[in-house]
């Protein structure tokens, strides 16, 4: 809200599970949020030194005198974990300061100044949560060349300092989707004269074929391993001939990859196999990295795995995914080709969900001015279990969420879905589904309410009969 001295155009925060984070160091986080640019704001993160005040940017301890700062990221550094960064002051003059995060980069932090009777906390909170957030105005600030503070001013503050609040939404065991197919289990998997092969998300095709080989074999060698080839109809082949080459697909773009090797040509042992790597980021730009895995002598079992993790490939950025590997029977060695059988392949997406947590606060100002607004906090995760509070499940068409524990009082918010819904002249049934699926109650959208373009957004375990009428009637539609 508008102070006596101007629009808030900055922020401090630290957040725990509990007391009020005040006078706590090596504990928690200490973030700043930089809006003194509109156009450009910044975040930045820091251990916080326990004292009350501003100053974790420039001393990182309690301790007597200055130390140096527990510097943990900065939205103008190089590996960046913050994301969706803006300032913007809406109609009634609210400022609305956001940013997301990859929340592991805090979480894995190794404090500096570590407290020997506390653990690092980050900015985690569970059932309750303490926070001591600062909205201020007439923010000045200035950087290193490294992306961090070096000073923060301020004209005014207002500030919300609380203990052991409730959270009223919370999240239970986050999961990332890990897609898993044993193409190397069962000779079934292999029928017919077939170019591709599909399994739970993941693709294997032909990238490239040889002038007698078209076709996706199944084959069981002599020796200990059996898997996916490339031969003529009707016979079973190694990837081998001139410039063969398996493409490994993902429908989901993934951060992690496990393959393999169900055989691999014995003149092979110790050299390897090339593989390029297809990367696509956030918009959409791709490039392709050439790559070797190299390939030790068998075990007893046959079967030689190897896993590329996305941020392991030279030049990496924050925010690439792979979206395919192509094997190849191609080799920088000496010998030219290598001769191998696919196995098995297994990949993990990140995770991409909304975990939404609002709660409303009241700030006082020096001159003793007061104003309301809510506090979003927002993380990762698809599945929501609800509180013994009133709960809000804020859904998105990102996906389909999974609510377990809905009760009488819980609402469900859409307002970030429907576009044009108007309650006075609309019927939300053109816009909401709700209907019985089994023990649950599936949840769908028609996003501008025309025809009958119906998306699930949410699955509600153990509601069968739960009704669109009745919880709009008890006020527990939120659109």
């Amino acid at each position: 809200k508008s102070s006596t001295n101007g629009t808030a155009n900055g922020y401090t925060v630290a957040l725990n599970g509990g007391e009020n984070p005040k006078g706590n160091p090596g504990e928690m986080a200490f973030i700043y949020f930089d809006a003194s640019d509109a156009g450009n704001p910044i975040v930045t993160a820091y251990g916080y030194s326990g004292v009350p005040g501003f100053n974790s940017y420039k001393d990182g301890s309690d301790a007597a005198g200055t130390q140096a700062p527990d510097q943990i990221a900065t939205s103008l550094g190089a590996n960046n974990p913050f994301g969706n960064i803006s300032y913007e002051v809406d109609a009634s003059g609210n400022a609305v300061m956001v940013f997301s995060m990859d929340a592991s980069v805090i979480m894995d932090h190794s404090p500096l100044y570590p407290d020997a009777n506390t653990e690092w906390t980050g900015i985690s909170f569970e059932e309750t949560f303490g926070i001591w957030l600062h909205p201020q105005t007439g923010v000045q600030t200035d950087y290193d060349a490294d992306g961090y503070l070096t000073d923060w001013n301020y004209t005014e503050q207002s500030w919300f300092d609380s203990s052991y609040s409730v959270a009223e939404t919370c999240i239970i065991d986050p999961t990332c989707s890990l897609a898993t197919v044993e193409f190397g289990a069962e000779q079934s998997d292999i029928t017919g004269s077939q170019t591709a092969l599909s399994m739970n998300g993941i693709t294997v095709s032909i990238a490239e074929a040889s002038s007698n080989s078209s076709v996706l074999t199944w084959l069981t060698t002599a020796d200990v391993g059996s898997g996916i080839g490339i031969g003529a109809s009707g016979s079973g082949s190694k990837v081998y001939g001139d410039n063969e080459a398996l493409a490994v697909n993902f429908a989901d773009n993934a951060n992690t990859v496990t393959i393999t090797i169900a055989e691999i040509g014995s003149n092979n042992f110790g050299t390897g196999i090339d593989y390029l790597v297809y990367l696509v980021d956030a918009n959409g730009n791709t490039r392709t990295v050439d790559m070797e895995a190299q390939m030790p002598d068998y075990d007893a079992d046959g079967v030689v795995p190897f896993t590329v993790n996305v941020t392991d490939i030279p030049g990496y950025t924050d925010g690439e995914l792979i979206s395919q590997i192509d094997l190849s029977s191609e080799i920088d060695s000496s010998l030219g080709r290598t001769s191998f059988l696919l196995g098995d392949v297994s990949a993990t997406s990140p995770c991409d969900v909304d975990i939404h947590d609002e709660f409303a606060y009241t700030v006082t100002d020096a001159d003793g001015d007061t104003s309301s607004a809510n506090l979003t906090i927002t993380t990762g995760g698809d599945e929501f279990t609800a509180t013994a509070a009133n709960d809000t499940f804020v859904l998105s068409e990102d996906g389909v969420d999974t609510i377990y524990g809905f009760d009488d009082g819980d609402s469900l918010d859409f307002s970030n879905i429907l576009n044009g819904y108007d309650p006075l002249t609309d019927a939300l049934s053109d816009f909401v589904s709700i209907s019985e699926n089994g023990d649950d109650a599936v949840v769908q959208v028609n996003t501008d309410g025309q025809g009958g373009d119906f998306q699930t957004v949410a699955v509600i375990t153990g509601a069968p009969d739960l009704d669109l009428d009745d919880l709009t009637n008890s006020g527990n539609i939120i659109a």
